[in-house]
């Protein structure tokens, strides 16, 4: 009887053991979390410079749209919406879609770029307001925005590929 006792003692403190590193794990990482969350880095086009904001501001930098930054390679295909006004170049490898059905899902999407793959590389989505779209990616950090009259267009690296950021560079207003 003593023996089942001890046993039964041993276990509980070994449970309330892996209980307590378990809750200090999660708790651990729910505060990294939130601290990701709270900030987050933005590029400025203009002078590129990193950027720290909290989410509660405009979650990043807002740009006017501009010509492109990069001189083109001559194996670049330039996409041009005129609904929206604007124009944005890519490698011959990656294909812009903008059909109904590749647009599903993405029901703010003006254009997807896809390089192949599983995932689509670079939506292009148009938004009315800023609320609108931090309100999806709070706490994205690989996402540009551009400001054309009265409304706004992000393109999301999703992939955080360098080349698509190349890609983003090119974004113009027309």
């Amino acid at each position: 009887m003593q023996m089942k006792k001890n046993l039964f003692e041993i276990m509980l403190v070994v449970l309330l053991i892996g209980v307590s590193v378990g809750f200090a794990y999660y708790y651990g990482t729910q505060k990294e979390r939130e601290r990701l969350a709270s900030t987050l880095i933005t590029k400025s086009p203009k002078v590129d410079e990193v950027i720290p904001t909290k989410v509660s501001t405009p979650s990043v930098v807002v740009t006017p749209a501009t010509t492109p930054t990069t001189i083109l390679p001559n194996d670049w295909e330039t996409y041009t919406n005129q609904k929206y006004g604007f124009e944005i170049s890519f490698p011959k490898k990656y294909k812009v879609l903008t059909d109904k059905e590749s647009l599903y899902g993405w029901p703010k999407a003006i254009a997807l770029i896809c390089g192949g793959g599983q995932s689509y590389d670079l939506p292009i989505e148009y938004w009315t307001t800023e609320a609108e779209y931090q309100k999806k990616y709070q706490g994205y950090k690989n996402m540009t925005v551009k400001k054309i009259d009265d409304f706004y267009i992000t393109l999301v690296n999703v992939n955080f590929d360098s080349t698509v950021d190349e890609i983003i560079k090119t974004f113009k207003e027309i």
